[in-house]
């Protein structure tokens, strides 16, 4: 009976880590979808262009220093391209990587929950982390990678740090530098772990300064190979499509920030299937006084702030939680440094931990204090469940391009970036009226989308009328354009037999992207045509 019981604790133990692996199965026949793409496929690190060690003097989309746009976490960049060495660049060996590392965060939370807040409360935090649909992005997303490695390191590191000695010190140092390498988030985690000192103090030890100057020494590393990836410690500022914030006015963009921390992503927990990929411009952006919603949602922030203090000595274990979420989250909420993006489902998983452990204890207190706590467990257990059937459904969302970014349409419908998605998905299938129609949106809500406005001219030239996309064109390359609105404004030169005029823009366009496969394909085209011109009639 003795081994019954045994193996009965054991599958009770490994229950979220079994709910874990079950809820995201459905994830790995998806395919390489949003992000994926310039993170994966046509980044020249992962594909195997350069060579592997570039990982860590390059951006995370590959980029070198003059053309960086931000994002440093070459430990994830080495892990892809790793990968695809090993697998190709076929998208479920990637997907089901993500999948086993839920898993083993999930076994994380629950191994370092047992230690800050006690086995009950630990297995229902597991539980609860292991189906919480509002970050699931990071598992169904291949660069959610970040997100699932950074969640081990700092839990890793938690550990390390509740531990003395040497070796302590020595395994947290390892964990931080995995995460700094892993996302840009990561250097907020001495301040979570600080946290944990005060309110769950071990053996009566408070703050450790001399694990704070191992961080300092490891962050000024970071730095130093962070400047010389990027071309300098300042990065370059954020799209405004893709964070609106960056030309709003201090206090509506504050504002703006508070709406879409209570709107997205605290709705986006009480109601697992509120759910968004993107929130770009309009549909996300600033706020002006008058916002009910803006205030209520600073007001909240301004709770999740003041929660570890007011709980300190009433409940230590929830306040544990509720500090770590917020020293975590804090980077991404554009209330204190404007980040690259206005929102994102990933950016919740990491402070999803404590988040989870902190209701773990909530679920512990009811199940102790209840007269009927069967009823508690209940409604956990519906809301869990309702959380899972959530997931599936995202689950099918991530199969293909397609069925994400017309999910997007059900939730953001003022979002350029995506009408601009829908459009280039429905272009690449050859229906050109439904591509117009969303690449005409996206320029009716962002005028300065030069992508858009390309892909726009490019439906009607196929449309025949050439006169017009001429005109869109012109105005596309007055703005900052990117790739793929070179590629289009060079192929509709081409196809109007001025070939002249489509290799200068492609030469052009080639010293702004010398890596991009579409425009060398293109561009190698061209010269075939002028070293070999048809017979003319």
């Amino acid at each position: 009976m003795g081994g019954v019981r045994g193996w009965g604790r054991r599958l009770t133990w490994g229950a979220p880590v079994l709910v874990a692996l079950a809820v995201y199965g459905g994830a790995i026949p998806a395919g390489f979808v949003f992000d994926d793409v310039p993170a994966l496929l046509e980044n020249p690190v992962v594909n195997g262009e350069r060579p592997l060690v570039e990982a860590w003097t390059r951006d995370f989309w590959g980029k070198p220093p003059e053309r960086s746009i931000g994002s440093y976490r070459p430990v994830v960049l080495t892990m892809l391209a790793l990968d695809a060495r090993v697998f190709g660049l076929t998208p479920a060996p990637f997907h089901a990587i993500n999948w086993v590392w839920h898993a083993l965060v999930t076994a994380l939370v629950l191994w370092v929950g047992r230690r800050l807040v006690g086995d009950r409360a630990a297995w229902w935090g597991g539980l609860i982390f292991a189906t919480l649909a509002a970050p699931s992005e990071a598992v169904q997303g291949i660069v959610g990678r970040a997100d699932l490695v950074l969640a081990a390191a700092a839990l890793v590191g938690t550990l390390a740090h509740r531990r003395p000695g040497t070796w302590g010190i020595l395994l947290e140092a390892v964990a931080f530098a995995v995460a700094l390498g892993s996302k840009e988030s990561a250097v907020m985690l001495p301040l979570a772990w600080a946290s944990l000192d005060l309110l769950l103090p071990v053996e009566g030890r408070r703050v450790r300064l001399d694990r704070l100057a191992v961080h300092g020494l490891l962050f000024a590393g970071y730095l130093v190979l962070r400047s010389q990836a990027l071309g300098g410690l300042v990065t370059h500022p954020a799209d405004p499509l893709s964070n609106p914030l960056w030309e709003a006015e201090v206090v509506s963009r504050t504002l703006g920030a508070a709406r879409v921390f209570l709107t997205r992503y605290v709705l986006g927990l009480v109601d697992p299937f509120r759910r968004l990929y993107d929130c770009s411009a309009q549909a996300c952006g600033p706020a002006d006084v008058l916002a009910g919603w803006a205030w209520a949602g600073l007001a909240v922030f301004l709770g999740f702030l003041a929660a570890p203090w007011l709980l300190r000595r009433r409940s230590p274990r929830v306040a544990a939680g509720l500090a770590w979420a917020f020293w975590v989250f804090l980077p991404a909420s554009n209330l204190v440094i404007l980040g690259p993006t206005i929102y994102g489902e990933r950016l919740w998983y990491v402070p999803a931990i404590g988040l989870a452990l902190a209701a773990g204890v909530g679920m512990e207190w009811l199940n102790d204090h209840l007269d009927r706590p069967w009823l508690a467990r209940a409604l956990a257990g519906t809301w869990l469940v309702l959380n899972a059937l959530s997931v599936q459904q995202r689950n099918l969302d991530w199969r293909d391009p397609r069925s994400l970014y017309e999910s997007g349409l059900r939730y953001a419908p003022q979002s350029a970036k995506v009408h601009y998605n829908v459009a280039t998905v429905r272009f690449n299938e050859g229906d050109l009226v439904a591509a117009e129609a969303h690449a005409r949106a996206a320029v009716t809500l962002w005028p300065r989308h030069p992508e858009a406005r390309a892909l726009l001219a490019a439906t009607r030239d196929l449309q025949g009328h050439p006169e017009e996309a001429e005109r869109e064109f012109a105005i596309a390359l007055q703005e900052t354009p990117g790739a793929d609105a070179f590629f289009h404004a060079a192929t509709f030169l081409a196809r109007r037999s001025r070939i002249d005029e489509a290799r200068s823009l492609v030469q052009r366009a080639r010293r702004a992207f010398p890596e991009d496969r579409r425009l060398r394909d293109l561009e190698w085209r061209i010269e075939e045509r002028l070293a070999n011109p048809p017979a003319s009639r």
